[in-house]
């Protein structure tokens, strides 16, 4: 592809024959972007991409010439990159929606894949799951993948006549401009409550990540679907409105779908809900009372692909959840029950927490602990939030990457004095295991459905789902 297709500056006659983000994947022909990140500066590496016959270098605005070699300057060269991708694969399915927030975003996809499939749609999500398609299930690495892996993706999606595709779109990936080469015509907000305090310093910058979706992203034809009960869920409405974008509202008290109650059931929960004046009472089969706010954030944004709402909320019945997402592992042999689940945040935990609640008749065991490198201030509060909550916490490690271990555990426990501190995860896992009488429920949060655990800077195999497993198969051999 020429040159000139990807950029609207006037330049020389220049095939590219690839694009490429490391150093280490130039080759004759590429163009390379010299982006500055956290830990490295791509500009030290432009040396090297010439000698791997890199045709054109992207860089900041500041990047000093260089002999030889075409070199484009931006003011932002993340944004000018993504839109260089998205034009060099070119190919992106017809329908493109995107979902950000604090908690909820894969299931919000997960939810929305699965009524387009119900609504007839070769449909697929894009996010912390990695690509999810029929057919086609490959990790990313990334919740919001960068854009080379992204639009390639796209392109790989359209190619299998994927019609309709949503994205997560996390904070760090919209300040990083990964999306924006996607035509998004619907976005959706889930809610805002603390985490990434590490990357973005604090919860204004925090916010105004999630908002670039909306005021930047989204397409000016498109649609904003948004939970509204929370003050920032009201400023993106605002700034919506503001710029004459279409909103969708979706919340518990004054909302477009407005949801009136919930009641827990064994297999999932009863919801009600209006929309346009109109009742409805519909079971979803999917526990946790926050799943109901999801599936009605989902079915707004199904709703604003272009689909009849009545047909939407037909499709509730059938919906699963997310592997990994509130799910049930496992029954002990004395009857009491074992889940998992991917909450780390102090508001997912809470969430979290609460609904399996409804759901326990005994006593609610949890086995949680808090990431390493990551938003310090949040573990006495996910610890207060435990402390709180559940009847019996064991607190240990989850993904500590570099930091040590033990000083994580203790921040946890500044906030949960009556938690059991293990070393161990799995240790943790097999003593809540032994520990519950029929009816109880151990409740393990933090890593869902992941299957390593991050020890300085090595990914160790571990899996929680395997340990509920194999100390049950202990215990049934056990009363042999």
């Amino acid at each position: 592809m020429q040159l000139s297709e990807l950029i609207e500056k006037k330049t020389a006659a220049v095939d590219i024959k690839g694009v490429a983000l490391d150093s280490r994947q130039v080759g004759p022909g590429f163009l390379f972007a010299a982006l500055k990140g956290e830990k490295t500066d791509g500009s030290n590496f432009i040396g090297e991409a010439i000698k791997k016959g890199a045709a054109v270098i992207l860089a900041d605005a500041d990047q000093k010439e260089i002999k030889d070699t075409i070199l484009i300057r931006e003011e932002n060269p993340r944004r000018a990159f993504a839109k260089i991708v998205a034009k060099f694969y070119g190919t992106q399915p017809k329908v493109i929606a995107a979902v950000t927030g604090t908690n909820g975003k894969t299931s919000v996809g997960h939810f929305v894949r699965q009524i387009w499939f119900r609504m007839g749609k070769k449909s697929a999500a894009i996010g912390t799951l990695g690509v999810m398609a029929d057919g086609l299930n490959y990790s990313t690495g990334l919740t919001t993948p960068d854009p080379i892996v992204l639009h390639k993706a796209l392109k790989e999606l359209a190619d299998h006549d994927v019609s309709h595709v949503i994205l997560e779109a996390s904070s760090h990936g919209l300040v990083q401009n990964r999306v924006d080469g996607a035509d998004i015509i619907v976005a959706g907000f889930t809610n805002l409550t603390q985490d990434h305090m590490d990357y973005h310093a604090d919860e204004e910058n925090y916010f105004a990540a999630k908002a670039r979706l909306f005021s930047e992203v989204l397409n000016n034809q498109g649609t904003a679907v948004i939970n509204n009960d929370s003050p920032f869920g009201e400023r993106l409405i605002k700034m919506m409105t503001d710029q004459k974008i279409k909103v969708i509202t979706v919340g518990r008290i004054k909302a477009d779908i407005t949801l009136k109650n919930t009641f827990a059931e064994k297999s999932g929960q009863q919801m009600t809900f209006t929309y346009k004046g109109k009742e409805h009472s519909i079971f979803l089969p999917v526990l946790g009372f926050f799943q109901a706010d999801n599936v009605l954030l989902a079915a707004g944004m199904v709703i604003a692909s272009g689909f009849p709402a009545e047909k939407v909320f037909d499709t509730f019945f059938y919906l699963a959840g997310v592997t990994g997402r509130m799910e049930k592992v496992a029954d002990t042999p004395n009857g009491a029950e074992v889940y998992i689940d991917y909450a780390h945040t102090p508001d997912g935990l809470k969430h979290a927490l609460f609904s399996m609640r409804d759901h326990t008749i005994g006593k609610l065991h949890l086995v949680f602990g808090c990431g390493g490198e990551r938003d310090t201030a949040k573990r006495p509060k996910m610890g207060g939030v435990a402390e709180a909550l559940a009847d019996y916490v064991y607190i240990t490690d989850d993904n500590p990457r570099n930091e040590n271990p033990f000083e994580i555990r203790q921040e946890i426990l500044e906030g949960c004095p009556m938690g059991e501190e293990f070393v161990d995860r799995g240790d943790a896992i097999r003593y809540g295991i032994r520990a519950m009488k029929p009816d109880d429920v151990l409740f393990i949060t933090g890593k869902g459905n992941e299957t390593g655990q991050i020890v300085a800077g090595k990914v160790l195999p571990f899996s929680d789902k395997e340990v509920v497993k194999e100390t049950i198969a202990k215990m049934i051999e056990e009363q042999k």
